[in-house]
Formats: structure tokens, C-alpha cells, sequence
């Protein structure tokens, strides 16, 4: 997709020097129902069973990853400020929705079981008070927050 295009070759070129971009891990990147935390009965399109190795040194996280309490996040959908995100010069610069206190929301890669139903298509964002909620990916002003997962091999 165009996003993964762009976080994984125009970002971070831009955001890295050459030396830091070895101590970026290409992780696994799970995109599988458990990853959503939802409620997905059968098919669904933008879910896949398959773990992707190796690809992606920069990707959105996942629903699951941002309740995920090893990361210090709160582990249910409601109000946390450490999700919450403040709006980057270049996210304002590129129309991002900003709020009262300088956040902006940003877009996880998780799909919502709502796609289903009537809203086509749905996917999990946080919202400026940290909170995770689902909204049609079509609303204007929603920015993407990369995630890069660094190596422990690196002592320096």
C-alpha cells in the first residue's frame, strides 16, 4: 500500500541517519483477528492469518500493541494519556486534525469488525485523550504515527 511505500522508503531515509537505520529491526508484523481485539466473525478482507516477516522496518501499531501493558499502555479501549499523541509541525503542515492541547489522532493498523456492517470501511484509531476508537478511515485529518522496533544487538 501506498502508506507502508511511503513509511518504508521516503520516511525513513528522511528520519534516520544511515548509521541508526542498522539498528532498526524488521519485526514480525501481525495483522491476524487476535491483533485486532475485535469481534470479527468469517472473512474479513484486511485480516490475514499469515505473520509478515521481515518486511516492514516501519508500521502503524496494532490495536492489540497499544493495549498491550508490557508497552505502559492501558489495556482497555478508554482514556490514556501515554497513547495519546502530540501533532508534529509536519502532520499540522499536512492539514492534521489538531486539538486544544496539540493532538492530533492517528490510525493503528487494525481493522474494525464494523467494515462488515454498515460503515464499509472502518478501521481503530486513538483520539486526542489517548482513547482507542473505531471511525471510517475516509475522515480527513487523521495522521499515521510510525513504530519502528529497535535491535538489542546494538550496544551503543
Amino acid at each position: 500500500n501506498s502508506t507502508g511505500d511511503f513509511a518504508n522508503k521516503g520516511f525513513k531515509w528522511r528520519a534516520f541517519r544511515a548509521d541508526d537505520l542498522s539498528r532498526i529491526d524488521a519485526p514480525k508484523i501481525r495483522n491476524d483477528k487476535e491483533s485486532t481485539c475485535d469481534e470479527i466473525e468469517g472473512d474479513h478482507p484486511y485480516i490475514c492469518d499469515d505473520i509478515e516477516e521481515g518486511n516492514d522496518q516501519v508500521f502503524a501499531l496494532s490495536r492489540a500493541e497499544l493495549r498491550d501493558t508490557k508497552y505502559g499502555f492501558n489495556e482497555e479501549d478508554n482514556i490514556d494519556s501515554k497513547r495519546a499523541a502530540k501533532s508534529t509541525d509536519y502532520a499540522r503542515a499536512r492539514n492534521a486534525t489538531l486539538f486544544n492541547d496539540n493532538t492530533s489522532t492517528y490510525w493503528t493498523r487494525s481493522p474494525s469488525a464494523s467494515e462488515l456492517g454498515v460503515y464499509k470501511y472502518n478501521a481503530y484509531n486513538v483520539v486526542c485523550d489517548g482513547s482507542i476508537q473505531y471511525n471510517s478511515t475516509d475522515i480527513p485529518g487523521r495522521c499515521i504515527r510510525p513504530a519502528i522496533k529497535l535491535s538489542s544487538s546494538h550496544s551503543d
